[in-house]
């Protein structure tokens, strides 16, 4: 989103509900009923009901796509699922939560599946024994975050010296990596292991952007 583009109610009451989760004492007791309109639009619909839908849905697809583009679907998620315990108090209702427990868990299981692969990784760099280090997304979400899979990596990036960059993409190659098709820097290189895309730098920056 540009920096002059203004946010909408919708983007603007998800920060401000983002930020009130932030603070140390402050308890979810029930998701927030607007949140979950922005899965109106759930996978579980049939064509019907989307036709039906109309208006409604186009706009709640929105939203869900600008959480989703934020990176902000995968944290909204794990929140508000903080309210499974209350759906067996009385009086407690707790709309379309199912949705959301539905994008935890494929988020859970995207994070479970990196996991496995960088442990993969890992062994194959320790048998190769050179200098390198896991950044930018994929070890942010292991530092920063309760949960990994609240921020989601759509690659693991790895950086090794031009030096050891050949030797590190034959020990992968070793184990089972294949040659990616997204390269697109002269000092990226792009693998694929298990559904899992791999980029190897030999750079830790590049024009316009640092990266650490």
């Amino acid at each position: 989103m540009a920096k002059d583009t203004p946010l909408d109610e919708f983007q603007a009451q998800t920060l401000r509900t983002l930020q009130a989760w932030a603070e140390p004492d402050h308890e979810i007791t029930q998701p927030e009923a607007f949140l979950t309109q922005a899965l109106l639009a759930d996978d579980t619909q049939d064509e019907t009901d989307r036709d039906q839908g109309g208006e409604d849905i186009a706009r709640s697809a929105g939203r869900r796509q600008w959480l989703s583009s934020h990176g902000l679907l995968g944290i909204v998620a794990a929140l508000v699922s903080q309210g499974d315990s209350l759906a067996n108090r009385p009086g407690t209702s707790i709309p379309n939560l199912v949705p959301w427990q539905k994008i935890r868990r494929e988020s859970l299981l995207r994070s479970l599946k990196m996991e496995a692969a960088a442990l993969t990784v890992a062994n194959a760099f320790k048998g190769w024994g050179g200098d390198w280090a896991i950044m930018k997304g994929f070890g942010l979400a292991r530092r920063v975050y309760d949960s990994p899979y609240m921020r989601p990596s759509a690659d693991i990036d790895i950086l090794v010296s031009p030096k050891g960059l050949e030797s590190a993409l034959e020990s992968l190659v070793a184990v089972g990596a294949k040659p990616g098709s997204s390269t697109m820097h002269p000092h990226e290189h792009s693998l694929a292991f298990r559904g899992v895309h791999l980029d190897i730098h030999n750079a830790p920056l590049r024009v316009g952007r640092l990266r650490f």
